[in-house]
């Protein structure tokens, strides 16, 4: 689970350039099963997020939201999305979210 991300990191980076996504992401903790991240702006703020679990046994968990960027000027509000989804189970969800980016 330490080692993984850090050999992971470069092609995902390749993998996010290749497609003009804003975020690719490979996730494996070992406690959950391992999941796909993407991360797709569209137009003007606008973009889609899709997250699929990689469990060939079951059924594979998804989840799908297309959201909008808060337009503000404050670097931490940036990163603020509001938005609507949906999962395998067809549930339909509105969200507000907001990230911070450490580096």
């Amino acid at each position: 689970a330490q080692v993984l991300p850090t050999l992971f990191s470069p092609l995902e980076a390749q993998i996010a350039e290749a497609f003009d996504l804003e975020q690719f992401a490979v996730d494996y903790s070992g406690l959950r099963p391992a999941s796909v991240y993407l991360v797709k702006n569209l137009f003007d703020g606008v973009g889609i997020a899709y997250r699929r679990s990689l469990m060939l046994s079951q059924q594979p968990m998804y989840e799908v939201r297309l959201f909008y960027r808060l337009p503000f000027r404050n670097r931490l509000l940036q990163r603020m999305r509001i938005g609507v989804g949906f999962d395998q189970a067809q549930t339909r969800f509105l969200f507000i979210e907001g990230t911070v980016l450490f580096k």
